[in-house]
């Protein structure tokens, strides 16, 4: 046996087709959806990993469709709450605004402190990753067939006439 031999792996005479490693990639994710186990965001990024690239800048380029962007309270060692924020110099009053709600842009303001929170919707990045898919031609393959379904120019019977009764 040459050396050549005894190093070479098993010979495949098959390439698997990247759409089938997508497919199981989607089985993947799909169960993960279904146990519920935390585990199904991952499941969502590395289905997104297995698109091609631009596609996968696709998906990246549509973010605007999958996060959430909200505003979020928070409060510094349990001081102040939202309708009497803790101030820096107590001497000052909050400032508020027309409508009487507090300015979160006072500079005086140590807590609490509005900031934006910015979080991922895995359930809708994982409807952009499939659209992507069937963009990309991996996922969902449509064939269109022609049939010939033959003359549909077909005589029909007469429905029978009925006399009336007199009663009705």
């Amino acid at each position: 046996m040459s050396e050549r031999e005894a190093f070479s792996g098993p010979n495949y005479r098959e390439r698997l087709d990247i759409s089938q490693v997508f497919l199981r990639q989607l089985d993947r994710t799909n169960f993960s959806a279904a146990v519920r186990d935390g585990s199904f965001e991952e499941y969502v990024r590395q289905t997104m990993r297995r698109l091609p690239i631009q596609w996968k800048q696709w998906v990246i380029d549509q973010a605007g469709r999958y996060t959430v962007t909200q505003p979020v309270f928070i409060i510094r060692k349990k001081m102040g709450s939202q309708t009497n924020p803790a101030l820096r110099d107590r001497t000052k009053e909050v400032l508020r605004l027309e409508d009487g709600s507090v300015d979160w842009s006072d500079p005086n303001i140590l807590s609490p402190v509005l900031k934006e929170k910015t979080t991922i919707d895995y359930e809708k990045m994982d409807e952009v990753v499939g659209e992507a898919a069937e963009l990309a031609g991996i996922s969902w393959q449509q064939e269109y067939i022609l049939l010939d379904v033959g003359d549909l120019n077909v005589e029909r019977k007469k429905t029978p006439w009925r006399k009336p009764r007199e009663d009705e």
